[in-house]
Parts: C-alpha cells; sequence; structure tokens
C-alpha cells in the first residue's frame, strides 16, 4: 500500500472495507479507537482501459455530511519509484456517479499526457457518494429560493468533510502536495463556490466544467460580489461551457469569468474556454485542456 509502509496502525478509522467487482486484492489493518475494534482496509484495485500506475479504493464514512463515500485514488508509475517525493494532487468530484465515472476519465486523460510530456505526475482522487446520488445535496451552496431548501444546500458541510476527514485521510496515507478540484455541472458549481467563499482556500486551482451557475437563480453571482478581495484564492480558474448546450449555460459562465477578471484578484488567473459539443460532451474536454491549463501554470512543478 503506498505511502504507509510499516505504519499500518496510522490508518483512520472511518475508511470501511467495501469489495468493488474490479479490486484485485486487499489490505487490513485492524485497529483499536476507544472501545471499538474496526478493520481498516484499501483495496489494490485494476486500472481501467488507458490509466498507468496503480489505483486503490476505499470507503469513508463522515461525521460532517452522514454519510459514506467511496474514494478512488490512482497514484502515476512514478509513484514507487520515487519514494521521497510527493505528488500534486486533483480531487475529482462525481469519481464513480453512474453515468460520469469522472474518476476513469481524468486518471486515463493524466495518465496520457503524462506520457507525453504535457502533464508531470500526478495523484488522482476520485470522490463520490457510496450509496444512491447525492450531487444536489453535496455540491450546492445554502440556496436564497425557498423552493429549493431541504435536498440542497450541502455544500458547507461536504466542504468541512473534504477538509477535516478526506484531505488527513490521504495526507496520512499517501504522498501527496498541492491540490487542484475538478468538477462538472454540479460539481463544477462546488468548484465555483469553493472559489467564492474557502478562505484559506483548500486548493491553488479550480476546474469547472459546465457548471451549473443557474442554480438558485444564479446567486453565486453575488456571492463572487460580496467576497473579500483581500483575502486568498485559489490561483487559477478554469471555466468551461458546451456550445450545444445553449445560452441558457454559457451566458452565465462567461458572466461570472468576466466578473472574476473584473475584480482584479491579485495573483488569480481566469481561463474560460467553450467546445464544441453538448452538457456531457464537455467533461472529457474540459478536463483535458484544465491538466495542460495546470501544467502552463507550473502546477504540476516537483
Amino acid at each position: 500500500m503506498p505511502g504507509v509502509e510499516g505504519k499500518p496502525g496510522t490508518r483512520k478509522a472511518e475508511s470501511l472495507t467495501h469489495h468493488a467487482p474490479r479490486c484485485r486484492g486487499w489490505y487490513c489493518a485492524p485497529i483499536m479507537r476507544g472501545p471499538l475494534f474496526l478493520c481498516v482496509a484499501a483495496l489494490a484495485c485494476a486500472c481501467g482501459p488507458g490509466i498507468t500506475g496503480e489505483v486503490f479504493h476505499h470507503t469513508l464514512t463522515s461525521e460532517a455530511v452522514g454519510d459514506t463515500y467511496d474514494v478512488l485514488v490512482r497514484v502515476p508509475a512514478a509513484y514507487a519509484a520515487e519514494p521521497g517525493r510527493r505528488f500534486p494532487v486533483i480531487l475529482q468530484l462525481d469519481g464513480k456517479v453512474p453515468g460520469l465515472d469522472e474518476f476513469d476519465t481524468t486518471a486515463r486523460l493524466a495518465s496520457a499526457l503524462e506520457a507525453a510530456g504535457e502533464l508531470n505526475p500526478v495523484v488522482v482522487i476520485g470522490v463520490s457518494a457510496l450509496e444512491g446520488q447525492h450531487r444536489l445535496r453535496d455540491y450546492t451552496p445554502p440556496p436564497e429560493l425557498p423552493d429549493l431548501t431541504g435536498a440542497a444546500g450541502g455544500a458547507p458541510a461536504f466542504l468541512t468533510f473534504t477538509r477535516t476527514e478526506l484531505l488527513p485521510f490521504l495526507e496520512r496515507e499517501y504522498r501527496v502536495g498541492d491540490r487542484a478540484l475538478f468538477g462538472h455541472s454540479l460539481g463544477g458549481l462546488f468548484g465555483v463556490y469553493l472559489f467564492t467563499t474557502d478562505a484559506p482556500p483548500l486548493v491553488s486551482a479550480v476546474v469547472a466544467a459546465s457548471p451549473s451557475l443557474v442554480f438558485d437563480g444564479g446567486s453565486i453571482h453575488g456571492a463572487l460580489a460580496r467576497a473579500d478581495a483581500t483575502r486568498s484564492f485559489p490561483r487559477l480558474l478554469v471555466l468551461t461551457a458546451g456550445r450545444l448546450e445553449g445560452p441558457e449555460m454559457m451566458v452565465p459562465v462567461q458572466v461570472f469569468a468576466d466578473q472574476v477578471r473584473a475584480r482584479e484578484l491579485p495573483g488569480v488567473e481566469v481561463i474560460h474556454q467553450t467546445f464544441p459539443v453538448d452538457h456531457l460532451g464537455s467533461i472529457e474536454p474540459s478536463f483535458r485542456e484544465g491538466l495542460r491549463a495546470l501544467h502552463a501554470a507550473g502546477w504540476d512543478t516537483p
């Protein structure tokens, strides 16, 4: 198991065994936490087509959200060859959501760009709720419109989970460094929410593919206007849309990019791109160009 050789007792008790059919082996380290005896496990998984390196599978139960998450970790081939090195991390939302599987997409793109010399080796983390689809709950800011309360608005709790539970777990288990967040649709909205509200910033870069900025009547634009320009922000924001999505999706993304530029936030670079695709079709080109933008900005420099 990468990053924890000789230290099985450091594993976090919230990580539970999940037997996925694609896994080829597992590691279990029993530990004591108070009166509880828990089996904490990580599963080494067969990589999907086009994915190099190794993939490991955890499940993590969050006290902040009250739900359990799939956590897939792709480490590059260089991870084992360079045991003293820390690697930058892509936090990929909707890692194994049915119909999206964005972890596989980003891990495959990273593998190809690494092989082509267009990206330095990175770790890719895929995160998704284990039971059901809770994207509306986890990725949306607290709504201002009353008809959206209840099912939506859990972004603050999901951010707490990411900051206080997921990242400490990953930092104990793996040799990880700087972080970027990738999200699509509602996942992209969460990235924009993180950009506008999170201080100190959890990540240094956000790639938001076709973000659902129309949620709650576009209230995220007001959150940007209220953001304190003197605080720290992620230094790179990539916003994309598909030209076949129509103006209802394209225009808010363009407006938000223009708003960020107009605020002249110190040290922040904004990239806005469109592609000749529909909503789902924007996932792959957005994440590919997002990885290239990270490399061009020197984010992945060892």
